[in-house]
């Protein structure tokens, strides 16, 4: 979400994008809000240097639906927005201000800097107390207006003021050049609530790099180009990549997310000939919105990745080597996964392996794990015969059992 320096009446809709573009980070920010008064909003932002150039605005005013463009990358709907904002100049300001569509924007480098705005658009010090991480960032700052509304009918007024606010855009210098940033603080009243309700869609696109490998968001299936007008984004999108997509919403922690390369420099995959296996990793990225402090498969799955590609690189071989007869395995190579479950008109959906566990038929199955200090692994695995149910769990366990021997 994002801080603003006064109460709003309801926000929602929040539209997030970051890319790394050079030695900097582009950010986008869109959301719909209801206003009672003008109030700022500002976007903390951890910044490399104190320094008036360390951000850049990018004015989208003429690019209003950046994210529904966004959004028809993935094959989920969603509805359209209207948009709506009247630009509002602050008393005086001595901080830099820039034009930036509907907003007039500042950059406030450090938070002494805040201290130049207009009093009514200086963020409160219970930030400060609950975000001592912030200290030393800059903040970036737009001036927000109430749309006017008729007074009548009553009943349509709280409707009336609602807002999509045009995408906000910057670039700006990151101290940590190798990560994404997405600012999610909430503070809409002057508190700093521990919880607070979180209605996002976020979007990235990241490399292919320790990045790209663990990050278990959705993936659009196509490059950005196909439904982004890349000249309009002026350089935010890169048009030969795809999206990423990750969306919340629900009752979560009060804090910003981080997207961070996992710790991680052997292949994030391994094979052999009737098996195959590639990382799977949801809780690498975006748990510190759930947990307190890292847990254990949080941690396994940023920093021990290499002692899990060993255990299965090594593990496997000399595991399927000793249970290719018991298990019936064959050559993975050409050969399709077996359809276990089925629908029938007389018995609706069905599993196979009941009645055809045994029957000669080479197929790939997937074993999933089940070892609770990483996240679920994904198996090949090719057979000459179809497993059974109680096969498949003891070749489960056995991986289980390797996956052990990585979180140490």
């Amino acid at each position: 979400m994002c801080c603003f320096t006064g109460r709003v009446a309801q926000v929602g809709g929040t539209n997030i994008f970051a890319r790394r573009v050079g030695a900097r980070q582009a950010l986008v920010y869109s959301m719909n809000v209801e206003l009672d008064d003008a109030v700022a909003m500002v976007l903390p932002l951890p910044v490399a240097r104190a320094a008036e150039d360390a951000l850049a605005f990018v004015d989208l005013s003429r690019y209003r639906n950046f994210f529904d463009h966004l959004a028809a990358a993935f094959p989920q709907p969603q509805a359209k927005a209207s948009f709506g904002l009247a630009a509002l100049r602050s008393a005086g300001p001595t901080l830099q201000v820039h034009d930036v569509g509907d907003f007039i924007a500042s950059f406030a480098p450090a938070p002494a800097d805040l201290e130049r705005l207009d009093a009514r658009f200086r963020i409160s010090p219970a930030l400060f107390a609950a975000r001592p991480e912030y200290r030393d960032w800059g903040f970036a700052v737009f001036q927000l207006k109430p749309r006017a509304a008729s007074w009548w009918p009553p009943w349509k007024r709280s409707a009336a003021r609602a807002q999509t606010i045009h995408p906000m855009a910057f670039l700006f210098e990151s101290r940590e050049p190798d990560a994404l940033f997405f600012p999610t603080v909430h503070v809409h009243d002057g508190t700093v609530p521990s919880y607070a309700a979180f209605d996002h869609a976020l979007y990235a696109q990241v490399d292919d790099g320790g990045l790209g490998r663990t990050l278990a968001w959705e993936v659009s299936g196509v490059s950005a180009k196909v439904h982004v007008a890349v000249d309009r984004a002026q350089g935010l999108v890169d048009g030969d990549a795809p999206l990423r997509r990750q969306r919340y919403s629900s009752r979560l922690r009060n804090v910003d997310l981080w997207l961070r390369p996992a710790t991680a420099t052997r292949p994030l995959e391994a094979a052999g000939e009737c098996w195959r296996w590639r990382l799977r990793a949801p809780s690498a990225h975006g748990m510190e919105l759930q947990e307190d402090a890292p847990g254990a498969r949080t941690t396994n799955m940023r920093a021990r990745l290499d002692a899990l590609h060993d255990v299965i690189a090594d593990g496997v071989p000399a595991l399927v080597a000793a249970k290719t007869a018991a298990w019936k395995l064959g050559p993975l190579a050409g050969l399709s996964e077996y359809p276990r479950y089925v629908l029938s008109q007389q018995r609706g959906v069905t599993d196979q392996l009941g009645a055809q566990a045994g029957r000669a038929h080479p197929c790939r199955m997937v074993v999933q794990t089940r070892a609770g200090a990483f996240d679920t692994q994904p198996f090949d695995v090719g057979f000459t015969h179809v497993p059974s149910k109680a096969l498949l769990a003891e070749i489960a366990g056995e991986l289980d059992v390797l996956l052990a021997r990585a979180a140490g």
